[in-house]
């Protein structure tokens, strides 16, 4: 359906609820923008990626809003589908497959919503993209764009991007500095956890065996994750010895991203930490085991490996027979071999 960017003035775009898929929702936002260069575009977004759309300079604005009501200063879906309403928005794109993303644009009562149906979402659309059987087959950030598609617009495929201010790259400096981590020093982070569950993680001892040969040769380890990842990057940082820093749940988006801005690599499970380095233009080195690099590989300059066992992509949370075959057969000589390669 197309629609004539003269008509439209006010965007809604209801965003992904996870870091890496906030981050392959980038290019589709972008393109947004772009069609539609004199509406004002407002981005919903779950608190714990708000941070992310702010870390650019945007022509829009971001909502950041709490759907459990437990942030403080965070406002509950009831008060913000009352202030969506009162804007009266002619467009609205929900990127989430959920129920809930959909009934909260459909409460706002925008003109125009598109979205994909499924979940019982149907009539509560307005423009219904069918998902494609082989969805898991093509990258995420395509499944993002061909929502984009069906408003009628074209575009051109890019690599998700953020380029952040001076001022945060100085924070992150600042804050390492504050960590005990010299100027100067070769940084390579790490993300080990993986907040789905065990099946995602490469083993710690691995980690820590490659972090302690990448300590031996001079280069700094960081370890990144959330709060409930402490014990894990902990236990990781204990293995690598002198040169690792555990920086676990320290860091909200803004301080996350000037400290990886920091960093001459990348080496991670997939997970949104992935996705944001490599989006920040990091070499990354991504580490696959039950889900599909098809889907959700980072894009950029990145080195996926993946050994592909008879049972992957599983895409479960643990192990369905404790064999852990995939991240067996990943090996920290492999890995070694290809972080050296970009740093090369």
């Amino acid at each position: 359906m197309k629609i004539h960017p003269e008509n439209i003035r006010k965007i809604l775009v209801r965003t992904p609820n996870w870091l890496g898929d906030a981050v392959m929702a980038l290019p589709a936002v972008a393109a947004l923008e772009k069609a539609y260069p004199k509406a004002s575009l407002t981005l919903l977004a779950h608190c714990r990626v708000a941070g992310l759309y702010g870390l650019e300079k945007r022509r829009g604005k971001v909502i950041a809003y709490d759907p459990q009501g437990i942030h403080r200063g965070v406002k509950g879906t009831g008060r913000i589908v009352r202030e969506l309403r009162e804007r009266h928005y002619d467009l609205a794109v929900i990127l989430p497959h959920s129920f809930s993303s959909a009934w909260m644009v459909f409460l706002a009562r925008a003109k125009h919503r598109v979205g994909y149906i499924g979940e019982g979402r149907g009539r509560l659309l307005t423009i219904r993209v069918r998902l494609r059987k082989d969805h898991r087959q093509r990258h995420l950030s395509e499944g993002y764009l061909d929502l984009i598609r069906a408003l009628g617009i074209g575009y051109v495929a890019v690599v998700p991007k953020v380029v952040l201010s001076p001022d945060i790259k100085k924070e992150g400096e600042r804050f390492l500095r504050e960590r005990g981590v010299l100027p100067g020093m070769k940084l390579i982070g790490f993300g080990p956890g993986a907040t789905y569950g065990e099946a995602k993680r490469w083993d710690e001892s691995r980690f820590g065996e490659l972090g302690s040969r990448l300590a031996g040769e001079g280069f700094g380890v960081l370890l990144f994750g959330v709060r409930e990842e402490h014990e894990l990057c902990e236990d990781i940082r204990k293995r690598v010895g002198k040169g690792a820093v555990n920086l676990s749940g320290e860091t909200d988006l803004r301080r996350l991203a000037g400290v990886l801005s920091q960093c001459v690599a990348f080496i991670s499970n997939d997970t949104g930490l992935m996705h944001l380095a490599a989006a920040l233009g990091l070499p990354v080195v991504a580490l696959f085991g039950s889900t599909s690099p098809e889907w959700t590989r980072p894009l950029g300059r990145a080195k996926v490996i993946y050994k592909r066992p008879y049972c992957s992509p599983c895409f479960a949370r643990t192990c369905p027979d404790g064999s852990r075959r995939c991240w067996k057969a990943i090996g920290v000589d492999e890995v070694l071999a290809s972080v050296k390669g970009f740093l090369s």
